[in-house]
């Protein structure tokens, strides 16, 4: 899963706190 940064840019558009919470894990 190379992309953590531009991912969660993607993701927080309606999945900012799923991403939230893997970054957490």
């Amino acid at each position: 899963m190379s992309g953590r940064g531009p991912d969660v840019l993607t993701n927080i558009d309606g999945l900012k706190p799923l991403v939230r919470d893997e970054e957490s894990s």
